[in-house]
This record gives structure tokens, C-alpha cells and sequence, in this order.
């Protein structure tokens, strides 16, 4: 799962519009990252999109709201899955 996530966000990487043109595709992707409990890798993406494109565009295409989201039914999956989402958290705003 992990290789794969590299592969696309190198595929993002190249063409930062990718992120705005296929949003839909990568809110799928965010969100079975979820359901299969890969919390950690959910964070990872996110983190990785947000690094592309910057904290004005991840607002501005809806990426925050998936953040605020997926950080509620995280956290209420799991101690673990809290843990994870502060730790993004922290990363994030340091």
C-alpha cells in the first residue's frame, strides 16, 4: 500500500493540478485508507498534498475539510488513530 502511495504522489508531484483536477479520485483513495485502519499512510497523503499545495490551495480545494473529516472518524476508531492524528497535527503547525 505504502509503494503505491509513493507511486501517485510522485504522479502529483510532476503536475501540481493533478491534485485540483482529480480530487474526487484522491478523496477515494483518503478515505479507503481509512477504512482499511491504514491511519498512519491517511496522514502520510495528506501530508504529501499539502506540501504540493500549500496551505492556501489545500483549504481552498476542499482538502482541510477531508483533514477535519477524517481526523473525527480517526479519532474515534482508535487510541492509536488519535495519536497518529495529533502527532500529524503537531508536524504540521511546527
Amino acid at each position: 500500500m505504502s509503494s503505491y502511495l509513493q507511486y501517485i504522489t510522485a504522479f502529483i508531484a510532476l503536475d501540481n493540478q493533478r491534485v485540483v483536477n482529480d480530487k474526487v479520485s484522491y478523496e477515494t483513495i483518503l478515505t479507503k485508507l481509512i477504512e482499511l485502519d491504514h491511519y498512519e499512510l491517511f496522514y502520510r497523503f495528506l501530508k504529501r498534498i499539502l506540501k504540493l499545495t500549500d496551505i492556501k490551495g489545500f483549504c481552498q480545494y476542499g482538502y482541510m475539510n477531508v483533514l477535519v473529516q477524517g481526523t473525527k472518524f480517526v479519532s474515534s476508531k482508535s487510541l492509536e488513530g488519535r495519536k497518529i492524528g495529533l502527532l500529524f497535527l503537531f508536524e504540521i503547525t511546527n
